[in-house]
């Protein structure tokens, strides 16, 4: 079935974001006496701004030596502060081939679009950079959706925002929770492979090592 649309998850997907962020959540733990094991936040990967929130809560009820300023603060105040002190290469971290699939998919009639868990100014933060914000329809966050990924809604949206049937279209993702949404949404996955986070990555109709891998398999499709 030639599809009518690429839908997109963001982090993993079209940038590599996911080692940094666990990088510096680690860190900000560990500098306050908590030390976080990989398990813990390989499990963040993917989930919803609420499930984020629910696990740092837990991790700052058991920080020994927070900083006399922190003392106040909610966990989710004291990571603001932290992560507003540091800036992402985001050109460094998009993955390969995607601006090169962007435009294949355009050349082709095929519109894109973004379904991130991210919250939309991260979204508009890492893509802006890139030069790759403008290439996409429109950009879809969890952060608007009751019911985060692995829930169907925010796939569901973009569908009916493309104005297309979920079988019209195709999900490109990495973490277990945004290939069950997908799926779940009715809409066959290409899952971009990935080892360091634990997943089983389950159920995808295709498996790409990179990005620009999907050109060949939407030339497939048309034919």
């Amino acid at each position: 079935m030639a599809p009518k649309a690429v839908i997109f998850d963001m982090d993993g997907v079209l940038v590599d974001t996911e080692p940094e962020n666990q990088r510096h959540i680690q860190e900000f733990f560990a500098d306050r006496g908590l030390e976080l094991p990989k398990a813990a936040t390989d499990d963040l990967v993917g989930c919803t701004g609420a499930y984020f929130l629910e696990r740092i809560n837990e991790w700052w009820a058991a920080t020994p030596r927070k900083h006399v300023d922190e003392l106040a603060m909610s966990a989710g105040e004291a990571m603001d502060r932290h992560f507003a002190n540091i800036l992402y290469d985001y050109p460094s971290l998009l993955n390969p081939g995607v601006p090169q699939t962007l435009d294949g998919l355009r050349e082709r009639g095929i519109r894109c679009a973004v379904a991130s868990s991210t919250e939309r100014t991260g979204i508009v933060r890492a893509l802006e950079p890139c030069g790759i914000l403008d290439k996409f329809a429109f950009v879809l966050s969890g952060e608007d959706f009751e019911h985060g990924k692995p829930a169907p809604d925010i796939y569901l949206a973009a569908a009916a925002k493309l104005g297309l049937d979920p079988t019209d279209c195709i999900a490109i993702e990495d973490s277990d929770r945004g290939i069950l949404a997908a799926r779940r949404a009715g809409m066959r996955v290409a899952v971009k492979r990935e080892k360091r986070f634990g997943f089983a990555q389950e159920g995808g109709s295709w498996y790409l090592d990179r990005i620009d891998e999907l050109l060949g398999i939407v030339d497939g499709e048309l034919q």
